[in-house]
C-alpha cells in the first residue's frame, strides 16, 4: 500500500496494526482519509469503520479486501465507509481517483454541513430579530395609540380653551357694556335724590305739606330705583361666578304667578293696571324655585311699567310635550322692531322709560335669560308696537304635572 501511495504521488502514510493504535492516530493527528484493510490483525476492519462512523466528524473510511464480495461491500457501504476495492484490481491510478473522489465528496459534505450549521445559524438570528421587530412593531403601535389619545386629549383642551375663552370675552364685553349701564342709570336716580334732599334742607321749614309730601314721594320712587338696580346687579354678578346655588326642584307655576301678583299688587294699583293669574293650577315644572320665582317677578314687574293706566297684564302658561311654556303679556305700548332683536343683550342705550317714565337698565332681562338658560329654558318675547307686548320661557314639565 506505502508503494502504491508513493506512485500515486502522496506523502508516506501513517499505519496502524490495531483499533486502539487507530483511534491515537486520529486523537493525534488530523487524518483525511483511513484506508483499512478487511482483516486488521485478528480484528475485523469493517467493525473498525464502524465504530468511526459513530463518530461525529470522522474522517471518510475506504476499505481493502483480499477479495471482492458484494455483500461484503454492501455491508461496509452501509457501515461507512465510502468505497470498498479488492487488492486485485487496486492501481496507483485507481487508488489516486479513489482518493479524490473520497476526499471531494468528504469535503463538499463539510462544505454542506458548515453551510447547514451556517444557515441554521441565521434562521436563529433571523428568527430573533423577527420577534425583536414583532415586540418593536407591538410598541410602536401602542405609542402610536398612545399619541394619538395624547392627540384628541389636546384636541379636546383646545377646544375647551377656545370656548372658555370665547365666554370670557362675551362675559368681558357685558361687563364693560353693564358698568357703562350702571353707571348712567344709578347717577340719574342718586343725583335726583341727591338734590331732593338738599331742596329739603334749605326750604323745610318753609314747605307746605303738600310740597314736601311730593318731594318724599319722589326720593321713595328713586330709591325703589336704586335698590331694585343694585339687587338684579348683586344677583346677576353672583350668577355669573357661579355663587348662586342651583336646586332644581318640582315648582308650583300657579303658586309662584299668584306670590307675584301680590307682591306687585301695590305697583299695579299706582297705575290701575291689573295683572291676572290664568296659570292652570296643578301646572308643575321643574327647575330650581328661586330662579323660577325671579324670573317672573322681573318680566311681571316690566309688564306693568310699560302698560298704560287700566291695561292689563296677563301671566299664563300651558304645557307643549315635554315642557311648559310660562307667558307674560301685557297691553302696554309695544316694543320696536329694531329693539325686540336686542331685548337680551346688553347694550348701552337700549332701555325704554316705563309708561309713567319708570327707569330701567336692561339687567333684569339679562338677570332672567341666564337664569332661565341655567334650568335648560329658553326665553324669548313677541310684540308689535302700540299693541303690547309677550314674554315666554320655557321649564322641563314636573313629575306631578298630568
Amino acid at each position: 500500500m506505502q508503494h502504491l501511495l508513493v506512485e500515486a504521488g502522496y506523502p508516506p502514510m501513517f499505519w496502524a496494526r490495531n483499533f486502539s493504535a487507530a483511534h491515537d492516530l486520529l486523537s493525534l493527528e488530523k487524518i483525511d482519509l483511513i484506508i483499512v484493510a478487511e482483516d486488521v490483525g485478528d480484528e475485523v476492519g469493517i467493525e473498525l469503520i464502524w465504530s468511526l462512523s459513530s463518530e461525529e466528524m470522522s474522517p471518510p473510511a475506504l476499505m481493502i479486501a483480499d477479495e471482492f464480495s458484494r455483500i461484503r461491500s454492501e455491508e461496509a457501504e452501509n457501515l461507512g465507509a465510502k468505497d470498498y476495492i479488492s487488492w486485485a484490481e487496486l492501481t496507483p491510478r485507481l487508488l489516486d481517483r479513489t482518493i479524490r473522489c473520497v476526499v471531494a465528496e468528504n469535503a463538499t459534505r463539510d462544505a454542506a454541513r458548515n453551510n447547514a450549521d451556517d444557515l441554521i445559524q441565521r434562521i436563529f438570528e433571523l428568527r430573533h430579530s423577527n420577534q425583536t421587530l414583532e415586540e418593536q412593531a407591538s410598541q410602536s403601535a401602542h405609542m402610536v395609540e398612545q399619541l394619538d389619545l395624547m392627540r384628541s386629549e389636546l384636541e379636546n383642551a383646545l377646544a375647551e380653551v377656545v370656548h372658555t375663552k370665547d365666554q370670557l370675552e362675551v362675559l368681558n364685553e357685558e361687563k364693560t357694556k353693564l358698568f357703562s349701564i350702571i353707571g348712567h342709570d344709578l347717577r340719574s336716580p342718586l343725583t335726583s335724590l341727591l338734590t331732593l334732599g338738599e331742596m329739603i334742607d334749605l326750604m323745610g321749614e318753609s314747605m307746605t305739606r303738600e310740597d314736601l309730601f311730593e318731594y318724599i314721594t319722589g326720593m321713595s320712587s328713586n330709591i325703589r330705583i336704586v335698590s331694585s338696580l343694585l339687587e338684579n346687579l348683586l344677583e346677576w354678578a353672583r350668577l355669573q361666578m357661579d355663587q348662586v346655588a342651583f336646586q332644581p326642584c318640582i315648582v308650583d307655576l300657579h303658586e309662584l304667578a299668584e306670590r307675584t301678583i301680590e307682591l306687585l299688587s301695590p305697583v299695579g294699583q299706582q297705575k290701575s293696571v291689573s295683572v291676572r293669574n290664568e296659570v292652570p293650577e296643578g301646572m308643575h315644572g321643574y327647575g330650581d324655585l328661586n330662579m323660577v320665582d325671579t324670573t317672573i317677578r322681573n318680566l311681571t314687574n316690566n309688564a306693568v311699567k310699560f302698560t298704560p293706566e287700566n291695561g292689563l297684564v296677563t301671566i299664563s302658561g300651558e304645557q307643549n310635550g315635554n315642557v311648559f311654556t310660562v307667558s307674560i303679556h301685557d297691553t302696554g305700548i309695544g316694543i320696536p322692531p329694531e329693539r325686540l332683536k336686542t331685548l337680551f343683550v346688553l347694550d348701552k342705550g337700549a332701555t325704554t322709560n316705563g309708561t309713567k317714565g319708570e327707569k330701567g337698565s336692561g339687567l333684569g332681562l339679562i338677570l332672567c335669560r341666564d337664569m332661565v338658560q341655567k334650568n335648560g329654558g329658553e326665553i324669548w318675547a313677541e310684540s308689535e308696537a302700540g299693541n303690547g307686548s309677550t314674554f315666554f320661557f320655557t321649564l322641563p314639565v314636573g313629575a306631578s304635572s298630568g
